[in-house]
C-alpha cells in the first residue's frame, strides 16, 4: 500500500477494509463508500466537496440536455495554460465567467448543476484512455451512464458497457452527498496505468 493512500486513509479500519477490497476485487468499477480527503483526487483539489456547491449559479439549465450544450460552449484548457500550475480545481461558479477548464472543471460544473436539477451524480477521477481525467457518472435504475463533460463532438452520455469499461478507469467519485467511493482501479490509477 503506497504512502499516498495512507495520507487519505482517515484510520486503520478504513486501510484494513480498503486493502481486502484491492485484493479481492478484480473489477475495476467496483466500488466501496470510504471516506477520503479531497487531495486523494488530485493536487488541485484543496477544498471540501461542499464548497464547491458554495454560492448561486448564473446559469440557467432545466435538463441535462441543457448542461450538455452549455458545456459544449466551454473551452477545454490546461490548468497550466490558464492558471500557470500543474493543478488548480476552479470553483463552478468561476468555471461560469471564463468557460474555460481542464477536465476537474468541467466535470465539477456538471456535477454541481446535475445535483441542482435532482439528478444523482458521482464526480469521478480516474484514467481516460491511460490519461489522468475526470468524468462524472449517473446512475439510473436501467443501468449506469458516464457524462463525458468535456466531448465537444461526440455525444457526452454514454452507457457504461464493455466499451466505456475498456477505455475509463475509475479510481475516486464523490457523491451528490458528498460521500467519497474508491474505486478497485485506484492501483491502476495510481501506477499510471
Amino acid at each position: 500500500m503506497s504512502r499516498r493512500v495512507q495520507c487519505w486513509v482517515q484510520n486503520a479500519s478504513g486501510l484494513e477494509r480498503l486493502v481486502e477490497f484491492f485484493n479481492v476485487t478484480p473489477d475495476p468499477w467496483a466500488r466501496l463508500h470510504l471516506p477520503c480527503a479531497p487531495p486523494a483526487f488530485g493536487a488541485g483539489s484543496t477544498r471540501s466537496f461542499a464548497d464547491y456547491f458554495q454560492g448561486s449559479s448564473r446559469v440557467k439549465a432545466m435538463s441535462l440536455e441543457e448542461v450538455c450544450d452549455w458545456l459544449r460552449g466551454c473551452e477545454c484548457l490546461t490548468d497550466q495554460a490558464l492558471f500557470f500550475q500543474e493543478d488548480f480545481w476552479q470553483h463552478p461558479l468561476t468555471f461560469e465567467q471564463i468557460r474555460k477548464g481542464d477536465c476537474e472543471d468541467h466535470a465539477l460544473w456538471a456535477w454541481r448543476k446535475l445535483a441542482e436539477l435532482g439528478i444523482p451524480a458521482r464526480l469521478t477521477a480516474g484514467r481516460w484512455r491511460g490519461v489522468a481525467h475526470a468524468w462524472v457518472l449517473l446512475e439510473y435504475p436501467q443501468g449506469e451512464w458516464l457524462l463525458e463533460t468535456t466531448a465537444k463532438t461526440e455525444p457526452m452520455l454514454r452507457q457504461v458497457d464493455a466499451t466505456t469499461r475498456a477505455e475509463y478507469c475509475p479510481a475516486l467519485g464523490v457523491d451528490h452527498r458528498f460521500l467519497t467511493y474508491v474505486h478497485a482501479g485506484y492501483p491502476k490509477f495510481q501506477s499510471g496505468g
